[in-house]
């Protein structure tokens, strides 16, 4: 498994995720160029040996069956009132999360109320608690916990992620919201515009999203599957607090429920909770619209329409899409075969799982007519769904060629046997996958909750997977696809650039005990011979080991004229190694399930690396290639750099990453972090294979490096396996050197850039701190309280929650080995933009003059500490979290001791930070949309001396 960067984070998946299945929800085209990029959280790991032995031979090219999952610890039970409950243990961490999913969604919503199932998702965190109305997600802030909720066609999901002793609270408040929904019409009046933001951020402002509601509405014409699960406008504004108490009587019921909770738990204990306070609730459910609607009129839910066409041309598109779509079975469809629909995924594997993956390799490394090519198969929807290929032409070749060969590639399918190396590389891949899945206690509990949604055995859809998956024929693959990819079942959507002064289509609206945390700190750490720092995290839950290296260099290495180049080495890292070119790579690692992948930041270069357990000799021969022999060749260069440049063009149709350009040129000026991170199309075209090889070879050098590794690994193991693949490494100086810091600048006058599009990206920035500055625990305290802690901050209250002027506003700090940045980002409808803008204004001048209250600081540090145990939840956030630390040399006992700096700040401390950072002539400003630009007027800045 290979997964590639999109620098700028435009060309990527965000659309796919619109389709039925999820609308996340308070929080805020994502379709990746080749395959999502998993990333950790935050820093390093690894253990004290190193042994002294030439590289070893590749191990073995034939991958053994893949282990089996360990089975869950669980129990089940079922309350009076017909609330199922499942409780899962897992005690790795000193974490639960807590799931309550409701069987009812936007497929259940009526004619005229499209959107009504979301609307409710909000409101539910506006109600009354015990400390007064709107106060649930302060409330988990404040214990240290984060919350959120989603809303998809099959079911609507709420969670809650706290450190384990504080399970109560999460019980407590889960019950009382079931219980009935206590809300005002002035909040219903400020959420609704919330959600009317949040349409016009991920639908009406993105080409992409616009295309796949329409899409949506061809493929399912007259079933509910059409309807954006968002709603569509009209019937957003038209709905009621009338309507909502309604939907939450009918629906929220604990007959219609189900309670997961996953953890570090007793069971007893857990069991006697739930009993306390969710068996006084009664039943109520009645059946469902679409339920009502099968039962009338069988027809309704029946297959999509075949043969359908859409063809969309709009002028804020910067990039060609092709999506291909085909009605198939899904697992919640009485009277379906299972192996059929396990079949149409192991498929969908084979197509578009990786590099290696059938489409991918004849489409973009042989053929060359697409930078990108990838699958979509919602198997567990309680309807027929859509099984999806999404690709992206290269420069030059148009959308009918693409579209000619991809039914080509699909018809030799459907005619010949798929080889069995195809086979055998998508059944390690996707029970791998299965299996790093695992790894998440989230993760867990959310596979058994979306099975349950769908009417779905959670049994099959966890446990027996694998085994399921194993079971599944080449033949059987043949089979499906010849009689589910037929050409004349195909609907076909096709997004194109268009001329400027052209308008775009619109769619017809169709109707606590206080326990301290126990935090992955107990980590071992050494230097091997080649002056790399390893540390180890050791766990054995789960036949998995995850690998970060971080390598001192980014993109601010990059020489002027050739931005792009870290990111662009990044890119190449996985396109061959050794003996093995590209395509023969990408075989070895998808066979075995491997994830292997380089991402350049500003100042580093992160390797990630997953594997099983019973294939590390595979994954760091494999590592050893590609850092110590890789191979640079010109039509990997080429792949790369058509990909680079696509995702490039893509982002000048994203708001989000103009403004974040912007603002790092208004920033930092002449300075290499004002450079963008993937270059840009110009600068990309003058990077040779010179340029690529000279870097890595500087970059991957032992004393440039800090390894963690996390996971089912002993010393032992991990001394034999440094010595055995990674002896070859460079011990010698690299002449890459960080940056010198860059110093604020101020702005010369607010920075407009248009855009028609309906709502205003505003975003504010300065010059921040580096990482080893001792402001760094007060300014994350600041943060928090500013924008940084979501439903408790200030700018939330202010902008999102009082006046329901933008879906989200947040605040955020970088810290590199230089200055980062410290920047606020919104979004609001045009007309509201500058009353938005005014209002960040008077926060940070408030700060300024003020500081911050006794009570807001306790309660940014309850949250900060109490939160600390999520963030080392999976063994990939322990091992990035590790790195960090490495790289930064802040020493094997930070992670231990961060929770009492956090304590440590005061106020004071927090006023100097603020008088330090909130200078009105060092905040620069960008906007991005139509003409409603903000003043020039230096008075109405931030607060502070000038």
């Amino acid at each position: 498994m290979n997964r590639k960067v999109s620098p700028n984070g435009s060309v990527a998946r965000k659309a796919l995720d619109r389709r039925a299945t999820e609308k996340p929800g308070r929080s805020g085209l994502t379709f990746l160029l080749t395959t999502p990029l998993i990333l950790g959280w935050l820093v390093c790991l690894l253990l004290p040996l190193w042994g002294a032995a030439a590289h070893a031979d590749t191990p073995s090219s034939q991958p053994s069956p893949v282990t089996a999952v360990p089975g869950l610890d669980y129990r089940d039970g079922k309350l009076g009132n017909g609330l199922q409950v499942i409780m899962i243990r897992e005690p790795k961490a000193p974490i639960i999360t807590s799931q309550v999913w409701y069987r009812v969604g936007a497929v259940d919503e009526e004619t005229g109320k499209t959107g009504l199932a979301h609307m409710l998702e909000h409101m539910m965190f506006q109600g009354d608690t015990e400390e007064g109305p709107g106060q649930f997600s302060r409330i988990v802030a404040r214990n240290g916990g984060d919350d959120n909720a989603s809303t998809a066609a099959d079911y609507t999901l709420y969670h809650i992620n706290l450190a384990s002793d504080r399970l109560e609270l999460a019980l407590r408040l889960e019950s009382a919201r079931m219980r009935e929904l206590a809300t005002s019409g002035e909040k219903f009046s400020s959420e609704n515009k919330v959600v009317q933001e949040e349409r016009r951020t991920s639908i009406d402002s993105d080409p992409f999203g616009g295309m796949q509601e329409r899409f949506r509405a061809m493929a399912f014409a007259g079933h509910p599957y059409g309807r954006p699960i968002i709603g569509w406008m009209t019937d957003i504004e038209k709905l009621t607090v009338a309507d909502l108490q309604a939907w939450h009587h009918r629906y929220y019921a604990p007959d219609n429920a189900l309670l997961v909770l996953a953890g570090d738990l007793d069971f007893n204990r857990t069991w006697s909770l739930v009993e306390r306070y969710f068996a006084p609730l009664p039943p109520r459910t009645r059946p469902s619209v679409a339920q009502s609607v099968a039962e009338a009129q069988p027809g309704a839910v029946g297959p999509p329409p075949k043969g359908e066409r859409l063809e969309v041309a709009d002028p804020r598109a910067t990039l060609s899409v092709l999506q291909i779509a085909f009605p198939v079975p899904s697992l919640g469809e009485p009277g379906i075969d299972p192996d059929e629909v396990i079949s149409l995924k192991l498929l969908a594997w084979v197509l578009g799982g990786g590099n290696s993956s059938l489409l991918y390799r004849r489409l973009v490394m042989e053929q060359g007519v697409a930078v990108s090519a990838s699958v979509d198969h919602p198997w567990m929807s309680r309807h027929r769904d859509l099984f999806t290929i999404t690709a992206v032409p290269r420069a030059g070749v148009s959308l009918a060629t693409l579209e000619f060969s991809l039914f080509q590639e699909i018809a030799k399918v459907a005619e010949e046997a798929i080889s069995a190396e195809e086979w055998e590389r998508a059944t390690n891949g996707i029970i791998a996958g299965h299996t790093y899945s695992r790894d998440s206690v989230y993760r867990t509990a959310w596979t058994v909750g979306r099975a349950w949604a769908s009417h779905v055995d959670w049994h099959l859809a966890l446990e027996e997977y694998p085994d399921r998956i194993r079971k599944i024929t080449p033949v059987a693959l043949r089979q499906v696809a010849a009689k589910y990819l037929q050409r004349d079942l195909a609907m076909v959507g096709t997004l194109t650039p268009a001329s400027p002064d052209s308008t775009p289509a619109q769619v017809e609206e169709k109707s606590g005990t206080g326990l301290p945390p126990r935090p992955g700190t107990a980590v071992q750490t050494f230097t091997t011979p080649r002056g790399m720092v390893v540390y180890l995290f050791e766990s054995h839950s789960n036949p998995m080991v995850e690998v970060r290296i971080l390598a001192g260099g980014g993109s601010a290495q990059d020489p002027v004229g050739k931005e792009g180049l870290a990111s662009l080495a990044a890119w190449m890292f996985n396109e061959g190694g050794g003996d093995l070119d590209a395509a023969a790579f990408h075989d070895r690692l998808d066979r075995f399930g491997i994830v292997l992948s380089a991402e350049a930041g500003r100042d580093t270069t992160e390797v990630t690396l997953t594997s099983l357990t019973q294939h590390l000799d595979v994954a760091w021969a494999s590592l050893a290639d590609a850092l110590i022999r890789p191979r640079h060749d010109g039509a990997n260069l080429e792949r790369g750099r058509a990909e680079l440049i696509a995702s490039w063009a893509n982002g000048r149709s994203d708001p989000d990453v103009v403004a974040g350009e912007a603002l790092d040129r208004s920033l930092y000026g002449k300075h290499p972090y004002a450079r963008p991170t993937g270059g840009t199309e110009d600068s990309l075209k003058g990077i040779g294979l010179t340029d690529v090889a000279g870097f890595h070879q500087e970059l991957y050098r032992g004393r440039n490096m800090v390894m963690a590794v996390a996971g089912d690994v002993t010393p032992a193991r991990l001394q034999e396996l440094l010595s055995r693949h990674l002896s070859g490494l460079s011990d010698e100086p690299t002449a890459l050197r960080p940056v010198p810091p860059a110093e604020g600048i101020p702005q010369e006058g607010p920075i407009h850039l248009p855009m028609d599009i309906p709502q205003s990206t505003v975003r504010l920035g300065v010059i921040g701190i580096n990482r080893a500055d001792p402001d760094f625990f007060p300014l994350l305290v600041l943060n928090h309280i500013l924008g940084g802690g979501s439903f408790s901050s200030r700018l939330t209250e202010e902008i999102r929650q009082k006046r329901g002027l933008a879906y989200s506003v947040y605040s955020h700090f970088i810290t590199d080995i230089g200055r980062g940045s410290w920047s606020i980002d919104t979004k609001s409808k045009t007309a509201s933009a500058q009353e938005a803008l005014a209002l960040i204004r008077a926060e940070i001048a408030r700060l300024y003059q003020d500081g911050v209250t006794e009570a807001e600081l306790q309660q940014a540090k309850e949250y900060l500490t109490g939160s600390f145990p999520l963030r080392l939840s999976g063994l990939g956030n322990i091992a990035s979290t590790w790195a960090i630390v490495a790289f930064h040399k802040r020493g094997t006992d930070y992670l231990e001791k961060w929770p009492e700096r956090v304590r440590a700040v005061g106020r004071d401390d927090i006023l100097r930070v603020a008088r330090r950072l909130l200078v009105t002539s060092q905040w620069h400003v960008v906007t991005v949309g139509r003409n409603a630009t903000p003043s020039a007027d230096p008075s109405a800045g931030p607060g502070g001396p000038r």
